[in-house]
């Protein structure tokens, strides 16, 4: 489906977000025509309402990071008020537990819920717990991220149908939502990888529903005709790294896709980081966008 001639609702089925695979073309076209109006109005000046009188809590392990900044400027941009719970790992995990002790807490005038931890299954289990919008935070390879990073090659590509994308790196790790957002728009997508982390079979089965799929441990075949190339650096061998040398000769100049921040001695060559290819910062900056869109779609 061409994005380009969707036309939205204003309106998403989805009641939560705690995963993309629940999500069709649809729900996400909605989701990131949504964000794109939201930028549009925010650069003439004006400050959509969508959560007047509206609090959304932030159930977080961690401190003041980026994902945190994201979320309160996300909610106080489009007229909401962000309420912040910093929690030990104990702490959430004891909550998930306590049904009565959660709905006691979001009785007091929450209207939805952002789980931002490190494992998915918090945010399944509250989904569960109770009748609020719940929204999975969790950074780095979770929804709102993978959201971003097709808003940003949208943007940057002005198109996403018959995106060809390379996956470098390890396919299998745990609740990829990048993978998920790839497939569910009809990406073509070649996973490029050392033969021993080939992508699983539930993984593959699930990607070609969608589109064309391959595999190769060779690089520069793999990266040849990509459009993107989304980069999992996580215990992959520093001869798949990305760096300038591997980008010569190709027939397109590829956007470079990877969730900041940067792993230390990872795929991402410094010469790749400095260059107008490497669309990091432009993720990150387009995550509290794709955190409206979802808020005031999702938010009643």
């Amino acid at each position: 489906m061409d994005i380009n001639k969707f036309t939205p609702t204003g309106k998403l089925a989805k009641k939560h977000l705690v995963s993309l695979s629940g999500y069709t073309e649809e729900d996400i076209f909605e989701i990131l025509h949504r964000a794109d109006g939201i930028s549009k109005s925010l650069a003439v000046g004006e400050k959509p309402v969508f959560l007047k009188n509206k609090k959304i809590a932030l159930i977080t392990k961690g401190g003041l990071t980026r994902w945190r900044l994201a979320f309160e400027n996300a909610v106080t941009s489009i007229s909401g008020e962000p309420v912040v719970c910093q929690m030990s790992g104990s702490e959430v995990e004891n909550l998930i537990k306590d049904k009565l002790t959660l709905s006691a807490i979001l009785s007091y005038g929450i209207h939805s819920l952002v789980v931002q931890t490190s494992e998915i299954g918090d945010a399944e289990a509250m989904e569960k717990l109770v009748e609020l919008p719940v929204i999975n935070g969790f950074g780095k390879f979770g929804p709102l991220e993978a959201l971003s990073a097709l808003y940003t090659i949208w943007t940057k590509k002005g198109k996403l149908e018959n995106t060809k994308v390379a996956v470098v790196g390890n396919p299998n790790l745990t609740d990829n939502q990048f993978l998920n957002a790839f497939a569910i728009c009809g990406f073509n997508i070649t996973f490029v990888c050392p033969n021993s982390y080939s992508p699983n079979d539930a993984l593959l089965n699930f990607c070609r529903q969608f589109g064309e799929v391959e595999v190769t441990s060779d690089l520069k075949s793999g990266i040849k005709l990509a459009d993107a190339i989304y980069v999992v650096d996580e215990d992959v061998p520093l001869s798949f790294a990305i760096t300038q040398d591997k980008l010569e000769d190709l027939e397109k100049s590829p956007l470079i896709i990877h969730p900041l921040p940067l792993t230390e001695n990872g795929l991402i060559g410094e010469d790749i980081a400095d260059s107008p290819i490497f669309c990091g910062l432009s993720e990150a900056i387009n995550l509290p966008l794709v955190e409206m869109a979802v808020l005031s779609l999702i938010v009643n």
